[in-house]
């Protein structure tokens, strides 16, 4: 049987399970390119798991404001959830351009 929490619990439960997913999925990815690329050692896979854990934080929580916000102008069910996919989205594009931009991951040697 599938539920949809509705309301500030359900947001809450989506926001943790967000944050959980690209806790994983970042995880993934460095151990992937930790195991390919013959350059990089443990710290290199330890400061990148960090960083991206660093940066999941701030886009759950630009998520849960938007939907937070969202669920208190419309009563349409679907707008919050809409609302957090598109704050987490920009937040994490912008924190993806800072990242490139001030080479914070690659000064964590």
């Amino acid at each position: 049987m599938v539920q949809m929490g509705l309301g500030i619990r359900g947001l809450q439960n989506v926001a943790k399970g967000g944050f959980l997913l690209s806790l994983m999925v970042g995880t993934g990815i460095e151990t992937l390119d930790f195991i390919f690329n013959d350059e990089k050692t443990i710290h290199d896979l330890v400061a990148g798991i960090g960083v991206e854990a660093v940066k999941a934080g701030p886009g759950t929580l630009a998520g849960i404001v938007a939907a937070t916000i969202t669920a208190g102008m419309t009563t349409v069910a679907v707008m919050p959830l809409f609302a957090t996919a598109v704050a987490v989205l920009i937040t994490g594009f912008a924190l993806n351009q800072a990242d490139t931009y001030w080479r914070v991951k690659s000064r964590q040697k």
